[in-house]
């Protein structure tokens, strides 16, 4: 996107957590609900922003000896108000990339969608093997487990690997590898997916595609975009299911996403699974030719005006 910034001769200011919370930081400074910026008032100078993934967890700041996790637990929390702040100070710029809360919460978001005509699968919070087994039962044998929220994800390493949290598949035989009780954990029914679809939306719009792979098994597409055997096509969603989505993003106060629908093989109807505010969208858009990056720098140009 910011290529496309410069492509125009656009003049942009571009903040890092770098700018805010290391030795950079002596350009930054907030006075009086103010943001000045390398000597920059950007409250007058700012009219539009682009906000992408800018972590309060500032991981880059290095903290050692035995009260090492008290101290980043202080320096995040510090973090989180300060960005939150920003973000506040911001709202009324033209933003694109601002969310609510509401849209990490996975539980919460099932909710709101149902309001809205939008299915999601079965849901439940689960801390023991006897409630899991009764709860795969009701979902045809064959449930999920994930992360109920994506606002924190970390990399574990553990000997010569790196570990992470994937969304993974349950069914009977993987019971007896699970303990009796265990600490309270997201869990959804697995829908039977004929394909799946990644709607990319952009200011009411949807740009939306269609992950093809009839070789690879898998349950997080995550672990085989990458496959030879998977390719993307664009794809149409339907104006209700546009319409119904539109609906909840508007209520979320989102312009920009990306949402995962899954089309069930049994009722041939959509469901969403995942929401993601900051939208992982430059696979998909140059896949499909819908070159998302220049519409989100043209709009941005366009409310600088």
């Amino acid at each position: 996107m910011l290529d496309w910034l410069i492509f125009y001769k656009h003049e942009f200011i571009k903040i890092t957590p770098d700018d805010i919370f290391t030795e950079k930081s002596k350009d930054f400074k907030i006075e009086n609900d103010t943001i000045f910026f390398k000597g920059i008032n950007l409250n007058e100078t700012v009219k539009s922003v682009w906000y992408r993934k800018f972590p309060y967890k500032p991981n880059f700041i290095e903290v050692k000896g035995e009260e090492s996790v008290k101290i980043r637990e202080e320096i995040e929390s510090e973090s989180e108000v300060i960005v939150n702040y920003i973000l506040h100070l911001l709202k009324e710029k033209n933003c694109i990339g601002l969310f609510n809360s509401k849209a990490l919460n996975k539980p919460l978001l099932s909710k709101l969608a149902n309001g809205y005509n939008v299915k999601t699968p079965r849901q439940a919070f689960i801390s023991t093997k006897e409630d899991l087994e009764l709860f795969l039962e009701k979902s045809n044998n064959k449930i999920i487990t994930k992360k109920s929220s994506d606002k924190v994800r970390y990399f574990y390493d553990k000997n010569d690997k790196t570990l992470l949290s994937l969304t993974t598949l349950i069914t009977k035989p993987t019971l007896k590898d699970i303990p009796d009780h265990f600490f309270t954990s997201y869990f959804q029914e697995c829908i039977d997916a004929e394909y799946e679809v990644r709607t990319i939306f952009l200011d009411g719009l949807f740009y939306s595609s269609v992950l093809i792979n009839t070789k690879d098994e898998y349950i997080d597409k995550k672990n085989i975009i990458s496959s030879s055997n998977s390719s993307v096509v664009p794809y149409q969603l339907s104006k209700e299911v546009e319409n119904n989505l539109r609906r909840l993003l508007e209520e979320l106060e989102l312009k920009f996403c990306t949402v995962e629908l899954i089309k069930n093989k049994v009722d041939k109807e959509y469901y969403l699974v995942d929401l993601n505010p900051s939208g992982q969208f430059v696979f998909e858009s140059e896949k499909c030719s819908y070159s998302v990056d220049k519409l989100l720098a043209e709009k941005l140009i366009n409310y600088d005006k």
